[in-house]
């Protein structure tokens, strides 16, 4: 038996029909909420432990940055007098600076250090004239040293540093930039 085309068109439609009902209807428009309400708790999920993450490191101060002279000697036992070693520090930038100077011997003990906060445009420093008692004595009465400058909340390049030795009239024998 031939069947004519209009009847080849009923047929799947009303299989199709007659195969879904109501309640299969709902399953499946349950099952797709479902999966959309996962899809959005995967993507708030997400999104929350990248934000948390972006946070934390946010809030974590990152290190300070660093300067370093080159060493100068400074001599203890002049005959005119002492000399006296400098380190200044000056603020480039736009925004006040903080930070430590520190003038520290090449075998590694710290001479002299003080916290600094500038604003721009303003300097300041410090000096060492005589080694600290609590110091063993160098073997000759020369020491070597540089001077190490911390910039918090900033960069190298907003500040400018450098590292002076005097002598006993007060006059710039040596100088040593930081870098």
């Amino acid at each position: 038996m031939r069947t004519s085309p209009q009847t080849i068109r009923r047929r799947p439609c009303a299989i199709l029909t007659s195969t879904i009902t109501s309640d299969s209807i709902l399953d499946l428009q349950k099952l797709l909420e479902e999966q959309m309400v996962t899809k959005q708790y995967l993507k708030v999920a997400t999104f929350s432990t990248l934000f948390l993450m972006g946070a934390e490191s946010a809030l974590a101060a990152p290190p300070p940055a660093r300067l370093f002279t080159s060493p100068l000697v400074f001599n203890q036992d002049d005959i005119d007098g002492f000399e006296a070693m400098d380190c200044n520090v000056v603020n480039v930038s736009r925004a006040p600076r903080t930070g430590t100077i520190s003038i520290i011997r090449l075998d590694g003990q710290l001479l002299n250090s003080v916290p600094y906060n500038v604003g721009p445009g303003k300097g300041t420093g410090t000096s060492v004239t005589t080694l600290p008692a609590t110091l063993p004595p160098p073997v000759a009465p020369l020491t070597v040293a540089y001077c190490k400058v911390t910039v918090r909340r900033g960069g190298k390049g907003d500040i400018r540093a450098s590292l002076i030795v005097r002598d006993a009239g007060g006059n710039t024998t040596a100088v040593s930039q930081a870098q």
